[in-house]
């Protein structure tokens, strides 16, 4: 297959385990398929770990190329990003001829830059830009002030470095003609793949259940503040119905969501757990029936995937900077609000809730598109994309 034997280096500040995202996993995961495949991995991050600069995790050697700053909530500052790509401007302008193709995360475009200067002395190695999302003027401004017209600058002058990736038709109509759409993959494996589940177990009348999961980072853009006052508007629905939620995922905005809670009297019906297996979240989806995720801005939206996957029907928020709407077909695998206001929200819920056939409906849309959204395929789009870039 093209591209076996290659030497690669993906570069990403954030790194699994020990940060909780959906990029840092998609890396760790394709990373070590492309070992098992025969090529030689490099894994470029901050250091999240004691000891040593360098670990090895499933095969991909793992190499800090500048020290944490801050807890890995996820979230970067400023100096974060700028630390980080000047180590890796500096690593690759020693090493960077070692590699055949360097693969870095343009999150944030700093990180592009740096590459692509670390590199000017090895004009044989590839470089590959993943944008895993690409943000409007408004969308900086909203996250730095002022200060976000030089974040959008450098962007622009990120978008015209390397070969260019993104993950969405959204991002791509951002970025000049010649990006390539790639997918992604379902990282959690479902328990009862290919069978689809019943609230009734296949006995007597349907009966819903009513339980919302939420997963991800508790930050502004994922809107679990949400949560609260759409679990208020359930109960006003229907009074006599018990709903409750689980979170999964920490974050700075937990107190709020917490305050929230108790002034609206729903605090007791929230349960929150961080930190989970991958076998404790497949049994989370599996006992849901919605996953309820109203972020304003989603580059793909892997957690959509893996709802699917486990027959789980999904509400989202259609935004300007949600791309995970396109994973979602109304009526089909789930609902799209036009708004976030926890009135529409709470309909929307409530439909898929009363919805004998919800379940089978995600069900048969995830048999009809799991073969986009694997990681074999996902590997064999990267070697196709650096042997036609050769």
């Amino acid at each position: 297959m093209a591209g076996v034997g290659k030497r690669i280096a993906f570069c990403y500040d954030l790194c699994s385990p020990y940060t909780v995202g959906g990029a840092e996993s998609h890396y760790r995961d394709l990373a070590a398929e492309l070992v098992r495949r025969g090529n030689s991995v490099d894994y470029l991050t901050s250091r999240y770990w004691p000891g040593g600069a360098e670990q090895v995790i499933d095969g991909v050697r793992v190499r800090a190329v500048t020290r944490r700053h801050g807890a890995p909530t996820g979230e970067r500052s400023v100096r974060a990003a700028l630390s980080y790509a000047v180590g890796l401007a500096l690593h690759l302008y020693r090493n960077g001829g070692s590699y055949d193709v360097v693969e870095v995360a343009a999150l944030p475009p700093t990180s592009a830059l740096a590459a692509w200067l670390g590199l000017l002395r090895n004009r044989g190695t590839l470089l590959v830009v993943d944008w895993h999302e690409v943000w409007r003027l408004e969308t900086w401004r909203q996250q730095f002030g002022p200060l976000g017209v030089v974040g959008w600058v450098t962007e622009l002058l990120a978008r015209r470095v390397g070969r260019r990736v993104t993950f969405s038709q959204m991002h791509a109509t951002r970025l000049p003609a010649n990006t390539t759409v790639v997918t992604e993959f379902v990282g959690v494996e479902p328990h009862s793949r290919g069978v689809v589940r019943g609230d009734n177990n296949g006995n007597g009348p349907f009966v819903p259940k009513h339980v919302l999961l939420c997963v991800g980072r508790l930050v502004p853009d994922k809107q679990f503040s949400q949560l609260p006052a759409t679990l208020a508007e359930l109960k006003r629905i229907n009074p006599k119905q018990r709903w409750s939620a689980v979170v999964v995922g920490s974050g700075p905005q937990r107190q709020l969501i917490e305050a929230e809670a108790r002034r609206l009297h729903v605090l007791s019906d929230i349960t929150f757990e961080q930190g989970v297996s991958n076998s404790r979240l497949s049994e989370l989806f599996d006992s849901a029936t919605v996953l309820f995720h109203p972020s304003r801005r989603e580059g793909f939206g892997i957690v959509v995937l893996e709802a699917s996957a486990h027959q789980l029907p999904v509400v989202l928020v259609r935004a300007e900077d949600n791309a995970a709407v396109e994973l979602v077909v109304s009526g089909v695998n789930g609902e799209i609000a036009h708004s976030d206001d926890p009135a529409e929200l709470a309909r929307l819920i409530s439909r898929v809730a009363e919805d004998a056939n919800s379940k089978a409906n995600a069900a048969q849309w995830w048999t009809d598109n799991a073969a986009r959204f694997t990681l074999s395929r996902s590997a064999d789009q990267r070697q196709q994309l650096w042997a036609s870039s050769n």
